[in-house]
């Protein structure tokens, strides 16, 4: 599968869990010219987004991963591995994507 389709699928699961950015926009196909680069439809014009920006989004990253807490952090007291800290489940993602060599791959492998 190429990172078109890639990008698509991590896309297509953001707009199913509500996600939508101010634009409008919606990803149809990649420009051979800008890589890295992807020719989005919006509502009115068309114009260029680039994976980088879209995935390290919050608004994106909250419908992609959801906003749910998760534990990052365990401590073990008496046998008992416990929770001691939490985040939401999008910034934990994000965090880890942003330490990623191909952000886009950390999405996909996560669909």
């Amino acid at each position: 599968m190429n990172k078109e389709e890639k990008l698509k699928l991590v896309i297509d699961k953001a707009i199913d869990n509500g996600w939508m950015n101010a634009t409008g926009c919606r990803f149809i196909a990649s420009d051979g010219r800008l890589p890295d680069m992807w020719v989005i439809e919006a509502d009115k014009d068309y114009g260029f987004c680039s994976t980088q920006r879209l995935l390290f989004d919050h608004d994106f990253a909250k419908a992609f991963w959801g906003e749910e807490d998760t534990a990052i952090g365990f401590i073990t007291n008496g046998g008992y591995t416990m929770p001691n800290k939490w985040v939401k489940n999008w910034q934990h993602h994000l965090q880890q994507a942003v330490l990623e060599e191909d952000p886009l791959e950390y999405y996909f492998k996560h669909l």
